[in-house]
């Protein structure tokens, strides 16, 4: 009997484990404002903004995503990243176009800054704030202008609590994006993108590999027996 009940233990600590790493249900939405700080003229009308002067314009404008539902699986490692859009960027130019330097490591070069707010409602209600930077050329027939996470050092994640049991992390990530232009390539449209993932804590993976060393043993014991 004992043999037994050590297999019944070990085969419920692997059922516990189990359920804590499992596909979470993430319902979320976004909104983003542009920060206009360059050298050439720039105006700036929360989710649009015009770079450039006379004939020689860029404008860009956000549409952020409404309330999106997608179902993430548990990985430690974000190799199953589920990818998602944050929103999307579309671009007219005018003339020949700008010009947007890279920033200095000092911060004092001219940028142009595309602040993202991202709210989430499920599993738990947080918000969270992704700063994005667009630097590079942009003319009528071509683009080298990117779309940069993580600006200023604010990271390339936003992370929010599943609120499950041993609490595994809701990670948004935001991907690098280059700008597409009108009318060549996709009317102009760039979708802002990512992934997200539901990364459960270290010790969800401890419990489930304990349980397998047990269950295990407790195999080995009744083949013996």
């Amino acid at each position: 009997m004992r043999p037994l009940k050590l297999f019944v233990a070990t085969l419920f600590v692997c059922l516990c484990a189990s359920s804590q790493a499992q596909a979470i249900p993430i319902t979320f939405s976004t909104q983003g404002t542009f920060d206009c700080y360059t050298l050439v003229p720039c105006v700036s009308n929360g989710n649009t903004v015009t770079v450039g002067v006379g004939p020689n314009t860029a404008t860009f404008s956000f549409t952020g995503v409404p309330t999106t539902s997608v179902e993430t699986e548990p990985t430690f490692d974000n190799s199953i990243a589920i990818p998602i859009i944050y929103g999307r960027i579309t671009t007219t130019v005018t003339g020949t176009g700008i010009s947007i330097p890279t920033e200095l490591i000092n911060n004092t070069s001219p940028r142009l800054l595309l602040r993202i707010t991202l709210t989430q409602t499920v599993p738990t209600v947080g918000m969270g704030m992704n700063l994005l930077q667009i630097t590079g050329a942009i003319d009528q027939n071509s683009s080298s202008a990117i779309l940069t996470a993580g600006a200023f050092a604010s990271g390339t994640n936003i992370v929010f609590s599943s609120g499950g049991a041993i609490r595994p992390a809701i990670v948004y990530r935001f991907a690098d994006n280059t700008l597409l232009l009108p009318p060549s390539v996709n009317n102009g449209v760039t979708n802002v993108s990512g992934f997200v993932s539901n990364i459960p804590e270290p010790s969800t993976y401890l419990l489930l590999g304990t349980g397998l060393v047990g269950l295990g043993a407790a195999v080995r014991r009744r083949c013996k027996a």
